[in-house]
């Protein structure tokens, strides 16, 4: 969505005269829900250039953007000169879509691939009394392993015994 984003706000800049590369334009998670899902500070950016208020300058944006109603249900313009972005059903059902479609290999990489780790963890003292320790390093040690061989490492795990 982030791209999607710096291209629609990339166009828009152009139709207005000012020439970007996607990777001059920033967008941010606001903190507070109600000011959408992004925000992008481009108007006050480009304000300074523009010899105009980031306001005014946020409202022709918002007037030049051009994108999709399904993606995006709705761009506010807020002081001093925000576009704050909602995303849309479309959006949405899309990631739901697709989480579905990849079942058990969503949200997996090749970030890890043709590189070995070696997991070291504590087990139980094979002669002495059981705690709850003991399980919860067992499970955290495995757990470890298997976000790493997900996401495209070759794995080994380690126990130590009697430590």
């Amino acid at each position: 969505m982030k791209e999607y984003l710096k291209k629609i706000l990339t166009d828009a800049s152009d139709k207005l005269g000012y020439k970007l590369a996607p990777s001059d334009i920033q967008l941010e998670k606001p903190k507070k829900s109600h000011h959408g899902d992004l925000y992008s500070n481009l108007a006050l950016i480009l304000s300074g250039r523009a010899k105009q208020k980031p306001l005014d300058l946020a409202d022709e944006l918002n007037q030049k953007l051009s994108y999709d109603s399904n993606l995006i249900s709705n761009v506010e313009v807020a002081p001093p000169g925000f576009l704050n972005f909602t995303f849309g059903d479309g959006y949405r059902t899309g990631i739901l879509s697709k989480i579905l479609s990849d079942a058990d290999n969503y949200g997996s990489s090749e970030i890890g691939a043709n590189k070995t780790v070696n997991v070291e963890f504590v087990s139980a003292n094979p002669t002495g009394p059981l705690n709850i320790g003991h399980g919860r390093n067992a499970i955290i040690g495995d757990t470890v392993a298997r976000i790493l061989e997900f996401n495209g490492y070759r794995g080994t795990r380690k126990y130590y015994f009697n430590n």
